[in-house]
């Protein structure tokens, strides 16, 4: 069907709204509001969710995103190695981490304590804090050991939070994996 005076009308309520997020789909349309931003887009099919190994050392891309990949390398720590962290690139102790590793897409109800975090926090939370869009969290790259498989796996890393505090490197750590999307 077309898009009729009322539904132009919804999507003027949803725009108007000042609290929360929502979505609504028209004809033909799929539209979010999220953080006082509207993203109006043709209706994509259901997320699909990436689980792919983690290429050490190497490049491994993110499904769907051409642009966006995960580069990683092992190396021996020197005593002056500078073992900093940012959001998007991680020093994380290679003889701590429960391998092997994979990366996966962030799942409702992942959770891990970021570096620097005094408790466990759902990533669901931690895109609330950063203001993060709705559209964007389904393909939200979160580096995991895949020993636990599915449900049990153990997050290593996230885009935009950083390494697992229990994992980071420390000036103690000898064998380093640097995580850089």
């Amino acid at each position: 069907g077309a898009i009729g005076f009322d539904h132009i009308e919804t999507v003027r309520e949803l725009m108007m709204s000042s609290e929360g997020s929502g979505g609504l789909d028209l004809p033909g349309l799929r539209i979010e509001r999220s953080f006082g931003y509207v993203l109006i887009e043709a209706p994509a099919p259901h997320p699909t969710n990436f689980n792919v190994p983690l290429l050490i050392p190497g490049r491994t891309e993110l499904p769907g995103s051409p642009t966006s990949h995960v580069e990683t390398r092992v190396f021996r720590a020197s005593e002056n190695e500078e073992r900093y962290n940012t959001k998007n690139w991680a020093y994380v102790d290679w003889d701590r981490v429960p391998k092997p590793l994979c990366l996966r897409n962030w799942r409702p109800g992942d959770r891990y304590r970021p570096q620097g975090r005094a408790s466990e926090k759902k990533l669901k939370h931690l895109f609330q804090e950063d203001r993060i869009h709705s559209w964007r969290r389904a393909s939200w790259p979160v580096v995991a050991s895949s020993r636990g498989g599915g449900e049990n796996d153990i997050i290593i890393w996230a885009r935009s939070f950083g390494a697992a505090a229990n994992f980071a490197a420390e000036s103690t750590s000898r064998n380093l994996l640097s995580i850089q999307e």
